[in-house]
């Protein structure tokens, strides 16, 4: 099931294994609509662990899941 087909082409790119991602994301500082970075952060981290998986992306394990990222 593709969520958004017209707009998104899911590409597989082979031997790209070796070359893994994070996905992260930083809260902004003064945001435009707060409440609606709320709603994101509480979809984010009480759904999307569940949901994820169910429409092909990444599998995070229980030390992933909410990590913070070292940037230094």
């Amino acid at each position: 099931m593709r969520i958004f087909p017209d707009h998104f082409e899911a590409v597989a790119v082979p031997g790209a294994e070796p070359f893994l991602t994070q996905i992260a994301f930083a809260r902004g500082v003064d945001p435009l609509h707060p409440r609606a970075l709320n709603a994101f952060d509480e979809f984010l981290f009480s759904r999307a662990k569940d949901v994820y998986p169910d429409y092909d992306f990444v599998l995070m394990g229980e030390d992933e899941f909410g990590a913070t990222l070292d940037l230094d």
